[in-house]
């Protein structure tokens, strides 16, 4: 009996022991449990936040793009205003050409009476002033005469008071010729006729004819 009444209060307390034990284990797990709990929510917060951060740049990605969108559109443009503006000039470049090859000069230059005030001077056999006069190449002279005048009286017909003009001969400068390409910077059109003119070797001529008078004063 006595060992009876020894052993259940052992028993009891062993009983009470292992429930304590496997409390405290339960205690331990749940902390475990815990402790991983809120690393894996620190961990999701912080995948959280990288996604934020990667929304945002793929945003930022968006709208640079979108921008480079409409600066590709706005070039675009600008690229067929440039080639609208460039086919214009290249019309008027043309149009210019044309207006050279069918000789629509400007008026402040002619470069007929140029070549024929350079001929008239290269014929001077003495010195003096040279004048290359305008004359119309015509069976009709500026005041309706059947007959044109002649560069002698054309000549003598323009002397200044105090001086005597006197004609040394007459040219002939021809008009819508050739226009040879500029070659300032290259050989371009070699071997190709251009400008050219008559020398008549005299003053009398009369019709069509003399276009320039060589005239010149002492």
């Amino acid at each position: 009996m006595l060992t009876a009444v020894v052993l259940v209060p052992l028993l009891l307390l062993s009983n009470t022991l292992a429930q304590d034990d496997t409390i405290s284990e339960i205690q331990k797990t749940i902390y475990v449990l815990e402790h991983r709990m809120n690393t894996a929510e620190s961990s999701l917060v912080k995948a959280l936040e990288r996604v934020a951060v990667t929304e945002s740049k793929l945003q930022q990605a968006e709208t640079k793009l979108v921008q480079a969108d409409v600066k590709r559109v706005q070039l675009e443009s600008e690229l067929k205003d440039m080639k609208n503006v460039g086919t214009k000039n290249f019309a008027a470049i043309a149009g210019l050409a044309q207006k050279q090859v069918t000789h629509h000069k400007s008026d402040y230059y002619n470069f007929y009476d140029e070549i024929a005030t350079s001929t008239c001077t290269a014929i001077m056999t003495s010195g003096g002033w040279s004048y290359a006069v305008r004359r119309d190449c015509s069976r009709k002279d500026f005041q309706g005469r059947k007959n044109a005048n002649t560069c002698t009286n054309i000549c003598n017909a323009g002397s200044p008071a105090g001086s005597k003009r006197k004609c040394i001969d007459a040219l002939h400068v021809y008009k819508n010729t050739r226009i040879l390409a500029p070659n300032a910077d290259s050989y371009t059109d070699s071997g190709k006729l251009g400008l050219y003119v008559h020398r008549y070797f005299g003053c009398g001529g009369v019709f069509c004819g003399p276009n320039y008078c060589c005239c010149q004063s002492n």
